[in-house]
């Protein structure tokens, strides 16, 4: 955590159930990082500038559909969170995403800056119409924060964040080919800080998970949220031109 303390006490820390869980999810870590949405084509395709710049620019475009809901999202999902050190733990993400009450430092308006280097305007992306794949992402991510605070958190963690220190640097590099002199801060705010953001969700999921049944919400979460991502994916590439 970045900016608030932790919240838990050592006893509560080592309790073997929460030891356990950790393991639990660690092993699930490992099995999701096998699929596609991590090493994605379309990724690989884009970081080596296989894309002509119009495709390019729709895939940001589009990107920045999910960019825009994400903290919304958090917000509601910290409001479910049963205890109030849970809520702190939660703080200390969207903190970060807010800019730390900074409104140009916020990550979505630093994602419009990074779009405006590169010619976009706020007009062209509310005319671009969202990828369906796209609005599917954003409403299970929504309809998992407000159905359980478990699922949300799975959907948050390794269904989530877990992605971005693998998928970031593909996008930014294709973006760096495509286009000169851009705003890169978006960027450079990702990586760490977004694993320790899973991290957080997933000491979170320890605490909270006390049955097989919550291990299995959690597993089929993360596979529906990771499952959506790839979809979207496979949307952009699909879309895109190739040079």
């Amino acid at each position: 955590m970045e900016s608030v303390s932790l919240p838990y006490n050592r006893a509560e820390l080592r309790d073997p159930d929460v030891i356990l869980n950790q393991h639990f999810l660690r092993t699930l870590e490992e099995e999701v990082r096998r699929l596609s949405v991590f090493d994605h084509p379309f990724l690989i395709r884009l970081s080596k500038g296989v894309y002509a710049e119009r495709g390019v620019r729709i895939a940001f475009i589009q990107f920045s559909k999910h960019i825009k809901v994400f903290t919304s999202c958090l917000g509601h999902l910290l409001g479910m969170a049963p205890d109030i050190r849970d809520r702190v733990v939660l703080f200390d993400n969207l903190n970060e995403e807010m800019g730390k009450g900074a409104l140009l430092g916020t990550h979505y308006m630093l994602y419009l800056k990074f779009l405006a280097s590169m010619g976009i305007s706020m007009e062209e992306i509310d005319r671009t119409e969202t990828l369906t794949s796209i609005e599917l992402l954003n409403d299970g991510l929504l309809q998992a924060v407000k159905r359980s605070f478990i699922g949300g958190l799975a959907w948050l963690g390794i269904g989530g964040e877990l992605t971005i220190p693998n998928n970031f640097p593909y996008l930014s590099q294709g973006a760096r080919i495509a286009f000169a002199n851009l705003d890169m801060t978006f960027f450079e705010r990702h990586g760490q800080l977004d694993q320790g953001h899973n991290d957080d969700s997933n000491l979170l999921l320890a605490m909270k998970i006390k049955t097989q049944a919550d291990r299995e919400l959690v597993r089929s979460e993360v596979h529906k949220s990771l499952y959506l991502r790839g979809a979207v994916w496979d949307d952009l590439g699909a879309f895109a031109v190739r040079r």
